[in-house]
């Protein structure tokens, strides 16, 4: 193994963004309710021109603010840090804007240690995400392992042939404990 890949919401921390308020907060200004999940994938489907535009900003400020919640973890610091140490690469996908997935690897501490940083910018297809970072790092799929937690994740597996480690929908704010445990034992496999 090479490479580690991450996702952030649900995944690498669960932060407290309310999407029912979000929904809501983006139907007042729009007039249109989307019920579509990824919600941003939603805006980028029912939603264009100047009414895109509002949506991707409350989205963005919602999600500055959930991403300024978020602390500091010095056992996933350790992880990951183990990790760059013994010869793998650490990168994170998101479909977040990239100023709060930076602002959230910062909090977290782990910004320095991420080789590369993937985001709805550079591609809404987790599929794609996934693609630009191992042509830029220049890994085959069978030498990397993504840890995700959504259906888009596992389409993932299937088209890329990438072994994917799903986190089960944390139930507290924070760094799930099933990913510490996985980056523990994907560090045990990266020094192997």
């Amino acid at each position: 193994m090479r490479l580690v890949i991450m996702d952030v919401d649900d995944t690498l921390v669960r932060t407290p963004i309310d999407w029912l308020k979000l929904r809501k907060s983006i139907e007042s200004i729009t007039g249109v309710y989307i019920e579509y999940k990824p919600l941003i994938r939603g805006v980028y489907t029912y939603l264009d021109g100047e009414l895109r535009e509002l949506a991707l900003r409350e989205i963005e400020r919602a999600e500055l603010e959930s991403a300024a919640a978020v602390s500091p973890s010095t056992p996933l610091k350790e992880l990951v840090s183990n990790i760059r140490k013994c010869g793998c690469r650490v990168s994170v996908v998101t479909l977040r804007g990239r100023s709060s997935a930076e602002l959230i690897l910062r909090l977290l501490g782990i910004h320095e240690l991420v080789d590369l940083l993937v985001t709805r910018e550079d591609s809404m297809s987790r599929v794609e995400q996934l693609s630009i970072i191992l042509n830029k790092l220049g890994v085959d799929s069978r030498e990397a392992v993504f840890i995700g937690d959504s259906p888009d994740d596992i389409e993932a597996l299937v088209k890329l042939k990438l072994s994917t480690v799903i986190i089960r929908q944390p139930n507290q704010i924070g760094v799930p404990k099933e990913l510490l445990q996985t980056l523990s034992q994907l560090a045990h496999i990266c020094c192997g």
